[in-house]
């Protein structure tokens, strides 16, 4: 005997991926999708650190978490030469090249990855037979069943017949010719080349004296029976073919038939009858299986249809978990990982009470509103865990196209499901929390409007029959839980929001902002930076020093990015051992952040003449808005600068009407409309600024600069004034309170629409603060201006 020596050979430890599908072959390029966990660990961990891989086949192909006794004890080596990222949630696609074939001498798994340790099978060849005589016979066997019009045609048959290895040839021949997975790995663990092309012409043979007689009793069928009884044909062949076969046994001869086609529909049959389900969905699988039974196996049709039945088999038509109904618990829980938050978890601790009292109460849909950072999303997934749901996110920022959301038909190659669906199959139950991510951030072309696929998502009188273009069956989602997040509403179609329950977030005070730092934000970031509380002393100035100056927002995002920072400084001097404690202070905070400090807003430094401090709300909380009006000798034009957007445009011209309307009572010169030019200008324009609340600050500001008259310095106010002087309602009053009290503010004058919300403020604001409460813009005069300016 003779061997031929492998490029690969002697013994080696390698990560292992179990496969399930197709036999792979040395000479071959392979591409698997992989879903097991461990599988992927193995394959990402042997790309990063270039190394080979084991590729051995599982004997159950419906076996979920195989062991040795589970898999077969030879394989191939394989390199890998890519690795892609699947659209469905953690599944990949492995592009490789095998090499040898191996036998396992040890298999364990460590940390979720299977290692096998094989042996590389040389291959030999019978001293009594000349390499190139044989591998000459094998290409004359071959060339006369490789006709044109035949099954059977090699690819780059010309390039493979320069190759001098029979070894390498045969295995060729057999990756693309049998089709019988237990013959192929039969002959993969034949190291002997002569006896392995030998085994593989019988194969060969064999599978030609089939297809013959096919066609024999195929055209011999059609002169008995009609062409239009097509199931009575089929049932004709396949009692011929057991006649043939069987030799009138009923017994089935694994050993002489290849069933491995027909165990796919099989399985597929037992599945669907196992898999609970409703009995519409049952009928409508089982007409699939049908038409599967009909097609060619392996063409494009019967791939579309196999993946359709395994996602309609993925799908938890029936299972559910069961909801933790534990009133008290549910409050522990949310109390713990979030602090303030009171509307929410009330309404949390609402509908778990209605359910404990009526069971059969469908699924909610509340929206989360608030600026970013202030915990919208990961407070819908402590409302899960409170609830004993599992979690599901389905992000829709950037969505664009409405079959992200209801699913691609399935009529051509790679079409799937929409994400809703995606999202219940990942979870694996049909009660799961949902959580609709940035809402706010969809927009649509000419691909669809995905607001308008949601519309029947989430109404809860609709969604019990959700229809998912790819799996066109009703889905009920009435049990599912869903919560959506957007940071404004100005964006969301309204027939959207109709469907949804409010919540809105309202931005963090410096008191909330310091215990959650305390509670959550440092303690978190202290493990993740492996820091101990006996190395690291956060003092409360020092987190209050880095909200007030180093941090600008409604949430806490920046502020848990800071402690970071500091964090990270502090690892450093630890690690040089420079010292093992440190206490960050008021005094030393600056010295751990690189970002310079945030100069505060702060009132005017005196009473002046058509400077009035505004009120505004942004996506980062409240604003101190200076607002100055300047007139000057023209022809009556308004000038309006401070990238302002059209509400607080029109406010402007609503202001210089009512001033007008009324110039006499302010001892304005009634002429000053075609006599003057005005300039309105709120400073920092490169920021846009918008919004209905800043109508009784500008018009305070233009009867000032008209009327010489200076203006409290250290007065804020908000509202929308109409044309007849009323003062309208505004939003976002915590803020605004917040940013006024911050800049120094003494009196803040208010719509008195408004008085009732001063009672939801922290109660240092409302003991610091002196509110003003005016429903007419004649109450204002008095509260802002320094002096009298009435006739």
């Amino acid at each position: 005997m003779r061997k031929n020596r492998s490029p690969l050979h002697g013994e080696y430890i390698l990560k292992t991926v179990i496969n399930r599908g197709a036999v792979c072959y040395p000479t071959m390029k392979i591409s698997l999708n992989i879903a097991r966990d461990d599988s992927i660990k193995a394959v990402l961990s042997a790309l990063d650190n270039g190394e080979k891989i084991f590729i051995v086949h599982q004997m159950d192909s419906y076996e979920t978490e195989p062991t040795k006794d589970d898999i077969y004890d030879f394989g191939v080596i394989a390199t890998i030469e890519a690795v892609n990222e699947l659209p469905l949630v953690n599944s990949y696609q492995l592009v490789a090249r095998c090499e040898a074939r191996a036998e396992i001498k040890k298999f364990r798994i460590e940390n979720g990855i299977a290692y096998s340790n094989v042996l590389v099978l040389e291959d030999v060849i019978n001293d009594e037979y000349d390499e190139e005589i044989a591998l000459a016979k094998l290409w004359d066997f071959a060339e006369r069943f490789m006709k044109t019009g035949n099954d059977y045609i090699f690819p780059n048959s010309r390039r493979l017949k320069k190759i001098n290895s029979l070894s390498y040839v045969v295995d060729f021949m057999i990756s693309h010719v049998i089709k019988s997975n237990p013959e192929k790995l039969e002959l993969l663990k034949n190291y002997d080349a002569i006896d392995r092309c030998y085994s593989f012409q019988k194969s060969f043979i064999k599978a030609e004296a089939s297809k013959e007689l096919d066609q024999d009793l195929f055209e011999g069928s059609l002169f008995v029976i009609k062409e239009e009884e097509r199931k009575i044909l089929l049932r004709e062949k396949l009692r011929i073919i057991q006649n043939e076969l069987y030799e009138g046994s009923p017994e089935r001869k694994d050993a002489d038939f290849d069933s491995s086609d027909a165990e796919d529909d099989d399985n597929y049959y037992d599945k669907i009858m196992k898999k609970p389900m409703p009995a519409t969905v049952r009928e409508k699988l089982l007409k699939e299986v049908t038409k599967l039974n009909k097609m060619h196996f392996g063409s494009a049709e019967a791939n579309v249809l196999s993946s359709y039945l395994d996602v309609c088999l993925e799908l938890p038509w029936d299972e559910a978990t069961e909801d933790s109904l534990d009133v008290k618990k549910a409050r522990e829980i949310l109390d713990k990982q979030h602090y303030g938050l009171k509307k929410v978890k009330e309404r949390i601790i609402e509908y778990l009470s209605v359910k404990l009292l009526n069971d059969s109460a469908s699924g909610q849909i509340i929206c989360l509103v608030g600026a970013p950072g202030v915990g919208k999303t990961s407070i819908a997934s402590s409302v899960a865990e409170a609830m004993g749901k599992k979690f599901a996110r389905v992000s829709l920022g950037g969505v664009r196209d409405e079959a992200e959301i209801r699913g691609h038909r399935k009529t051509y190659v790679g079409s799937m499901p929409g994400r809703i669906i995606n999202a219940i199959i990942n979870v694996g139950v049909n009660n799961p929390l949902i959580l609709l991510d940035e809402l706010d951030k969809m927009s649509s072309d000419f691909r669809g409007d995905p607001a308008s696929a949601l519309l029947e998502v989430l109404d809860g009188e609709q969604n019990c029959t959700f229809r998912d273009h790819y799996v066109e069956m009703p889905f009920d989602l009435s049990k599912c839980f869903f919560i959506a997040t957007a940071n404004t509403l100005s964006t969301v179609p309204k027939p959207l929001l109709d469907r949804m329950e409010i919540i809105e977030l309202e931005s963090y005070t410096d008191v909330e902002k310091l215990q959650i730092a305390k509670r959550h934000l440092v303690p978190k970031q202290m493990k993740k930076h492996g820091l101990k509380k006996t190395q690291i002393s956060f003092t409360d100035g020092a987190i209050k020093k880095i909200i007030e100056s180093f941090t600008r927002e409604a949430g806490v995002r920046n502020l848990e990015r800071e402690i970071a920072s500091v964090l990270r400084k502090c690892a450093k001097i630890i690690v040089d051992g420079e010292t093992d404690k440190i206490k960050i202070t008021n005094s030393n905070v600056a010295e751990f952040l690189d970002i310079p400090e945030i100069t505060p807003e702060t009132v005017f430094a005196k009473d002046m003449v058509g400077c009035v401090n505004g009120l505004a709300w942004t996506s980062v909380g409240g604003e101190l808005m200076k607002i100055e009006a300047v007139s000057m000798d023209g022809s009556g034009k308004l000038e309006l600068t401070g990238s302002l957007g059209a509400v607080m445009k029109e406010s402007a011209m609503a202001a210089l009407s009512y001033i007008r309307k009324h110039s006499a009572e302010f001892g304005i010169d009634s002429s000053f409309s075609s006599k003057k030019d005005i300039h309105i200008h709120v400073p920092e324009g490169a920021v846009p600024k918008d919004g209905p609340s800043a109508g009784i600050a500008i018009t305070t500001a233009l009867i000032s600069e008209l009327t010489g008259k200076k203006i409290r310095r250290d007065v804020a106010m908000t509202g929308e004034i109409t044309l007849t002087g009323r003062v309208l309602p505004i939003g976002g009053l915590k803020e605004k309170t917040m940013a006024a009290y911050k800049a120094g503010v003494v009196r803040v004058i208010l719509p008195a629409d408004n008085k009732k919300d001063i009672l939801k403020l922290d109660d240092f604001i409302k003991e610091k603060l002196e509110f003003k409460y005016v429903s007419d813009y004649s109450e204002v005069i008095s509260l802002a201006f320094a002096e009298r300016i009435w006739k």
